[in-house]
């Protein structure tokens, strides 16, 4: 059953040219080249328009009145104390560090804004007091203004705003459903109650829940598959943590070169791609794909370790791209009925979070998402 695109489609385009233009500042700062700052502080200024968009467009999960008035006070404010505080840095008493750019010093404040905004509006299910919003929103900025100020690059910082946008909606659209649900067991109950010649009213329908949730696949789970789950789950973990530990210890010995530890580390992503397409019930119908992608990332390792030259490491990088483009593509069409258009797009997010998220930071951030996976493993109950 095709569902209903999570994110409008001005939102996901707005953003997904976010993602485009940040993944081409970043190279080109890797090239030494001229320009990559500004591509980054234009992808910073878009994810701000879609979470703009995102909040001002909605439907029956749009903002009330406290929660957006609240959202307007706090990321103003947010935005002033940063220009503030930005001001004091560069002009304050016995601190003088140089000129800020302008650029830099825009950027830096919208992202306050917008990280003031997000977990300002992130709350909004759970309370409607309006100090509420505003100490959540104290909160976004407070941490995401020390982070930049440490150095992290704003655009990072919008990422996890976007993030927290994202997920406020993936948790209205929930809803949405399960109220859908409802719904239709009531619309059933009467039904049956006239055809029986009795008159069923909405309210206190007997054997009705309060809250009816609709998940995604209610077949019972066999030992064998979430004894699967789990030990896909166990074996990626293993990887990346024993990849990281001897790499260290070699590359202190000298005996290790430079990207043949992320090499084997990367290799728990193909458990943990395995692992994924368990949990979603899907593995008869992408079993060809599956197994395409782990091939490739073992090739791709395969060849960092045997030759880990920085030609072969980026092709070899490219090909792990891809592999990972190609299953999350296939799975977000097989989950979501996604068409081509909606499929590409969430391909290419994947392989550019790979070469952003995993390959920069060598790996490790796959130990993070292995432990999430086997939790929700170990949350599958086995039905007899």
């Amino acid at each position: 059953m095709t569902r209903a695109p999570l994110l409008p489609p001005a939102v996901a385009g707005i953003w997904f040219a976010a993602l485009l233009l940040w993944s081409a500042g970043l190279g080109v700062s890797a090239l030494s080249l001229p320009g990559g700052s500004s591509l980054t502080s234009v992808a910073v200024a878009l994810g701000a328009v879609g979470l703009a968009t995102l909040y001002n467009r909605r439907g029956a999960d749009r903002l009330d009145r406290t929660a957006a008035l609240a959202t307007i006070v706090i990321s103003t404010a947010s935005a002033l104390a940063t220009m503030g505080l930005l001001a004091l840095i560069v002009v304050g008493p016995d601190r003088p560090i140089g000129a800020l750019d302008v650029v830099s010093a825009a950027t830096v404040t919208v992202t306050a804004a917008a990280a003031a905004a997000s977990t300002s509006v992130l709350i909004r299910p759970y309370v409607d007091a309006f100090a509420a919003h505003i100490w959540a929103g104290i909160g976004g900025v407070g941490l995401g203004v020390p982070l930049m100020v440490a150095g992290v690059s704003p655009a990072f910082v919008m990422a996890a705003a976007v993030g927290l946008g994202i997920a406020d909606r993936a948790h209205y659209a929930r809803v949405a459903r399960e109220l859908e649900v409802r719904a239709q067991i009531e619309r059933a109950m009467i039904e049956r109650g006239q055809a029986q010649g009795r008159n069923i009213g909405v309210s206190g329908l007997p054997g009705l829940p309060l809250f009816v949730t609709a998940p995604a696949d209610t077949r019972p789970w066999s030992r064998r598959e979430r004894r699967a789950t789990i030990t896909l789950g166990i074996a990626a973990l293993t990887i990346v943590v024993v990849a990281w530990t001897v790499g260290i210890l070699l590359a202190e010995e000298g005996l290790l070169r430079q990207g043949q530890g992320f090499a084997v580390a990367s290799l728990g992503a193909a458990a943990l791609l395995a692992q994924t397409v368990l949990l979603l019930r899907r593995w008869p119908e992408l079993r060809v794909v599956a197994w395409a992608s782990i091939g490739m990332l073992g090739v791709a390792s395969a060849a960092i370790i045997v030759s880990p030259s920085d030609a072969v490491y980026f092709s070899a990088l490219a090909l792990q791209s891809v592999a990972v483009a190609l299953a999350v593509g296939r799975l977000h069409h097989a989950v979501r009925g996604s068409g081509p258009a909606e499929a590409a797009m969430v391909a290419t997010t994947a392989a550019i979070a790979w070469w952003i998220g995993i390959a920069s930071t060598g790996g490790i951030l796959l130990a993070f998402v292995a432990v999430v996976t086997v939790l929700v493993s170990l949350r599958r109950k086995v039905r007899p």
